[in-house]
Order: C-alpha cells, then sequence, then structure tokens
C-alpha cells in the first residue's frame, strides 16, 4: 500500500463582491491505490469478498492514521475483474462507507495485475487542515 498525505499551499485570500477578503481553507490530501497488496499474508486471497474486505479495512485505517474518516473521502476509483463481482464489491463497500457519498467510478478491467487480484481501488480524501489540526 501506498499512501501519502500531502500538504497544500497556504490559503489564498480572495475579494468578495462587497470587496470584504476571504481566505480559503487549507486542504490535507490523502491519496491511496494499490490497495489489493494489504494483506498480512502477503498473499492476496482468493474471493472477491476478502480482498474487498481486505482493502476497505485496510482503507479505514490509513483514514484513521491520517485524522480522516470515510466522510473525507471525495473521490473513489474501483477496477473490479469481473462484471458478475460488481453486486457483492458494491454491498461491502457501502458496509465501510456508512453513508459517505463520495464521487464514484467503477471500471471492469480483465486483466488486472497480478492475475490473482480481483478488485483494486484508489480513494482521495481530502480534510480542512483547521479542522485536522484541532482534533490532533
Amino acid at each position: 500500500m501506498r499512501y501519502s498525505p500531502l500538504g497544500s499551499p497556504a490559503p489564498s485570500k480572495t475579494k468578495s463582491r462587497d470587496n470584504k477578503s476571504t481566505a480559503r481553507p487549507k486542504l490535507r490530501w490523502l491519496m491511496m491505490s494499490g490497495n489489493a497488496n494489504l494483506f498480512s499474508s502477503k498473499r492476496i486471497a482468493s474471493s472477491i469478498e476478502e480482498q474487498s474486505e481486505s482493502i476497505w479495512r485496510s482503507t479505514i485505517a490509513a483514514l484513521e492514521k491520517s485524522g480522516m474518516t470515510v466522510h473525507d473521502i471525495v473521490k473513489v476509483t474501483q477496477y473490479l475483474k469481473l462484471e458478475e463481482h460488481i453486486p457483492l464489491y458494491s454491498a461491502i463497500r457501502e458496509k465501510y462507507l456508512k453513508g459517505a457519498t463520495p464521487a464514484s467510478t467503477l471500471l471492469v478491467v480483465p486483466l488486472l495485475d497480478p492475475p490473482s487480484r480481483l478488485v483494486d481501488v484508489e480513494i482521495i480524501a481530502a480534510k480542512d487542515d483547521l479542522e485536522f489540526s484541532t482534533k490532533q
């Protein structure tokens, strides 16, 4: 698994229509991909259920480590090897998202690498840096 909390430039100030200065929030970013490799045994599980559960458990753990929750996820891109896995994968994803509704794209990609991988997920999460620093 690779994830990187990235800082963003300092808040910029803009002038509103009534000439008042307003500050834009500074965001903390978390980007993750390659989650199917997050198996403690270093072996990729053989079922879509095991792989999906492992991916989402690892995603939640990385979010928590970064001071974030599923409600900070702004974009999810999901790759499934087989179309028939969509209903089971979707149910598992919804269990972990707990009502969060990030932008979402799901693609069926028959040639995921390695061949034993049935699912892969990329996420982008963002959190207002002020909110992040007050909860630490």
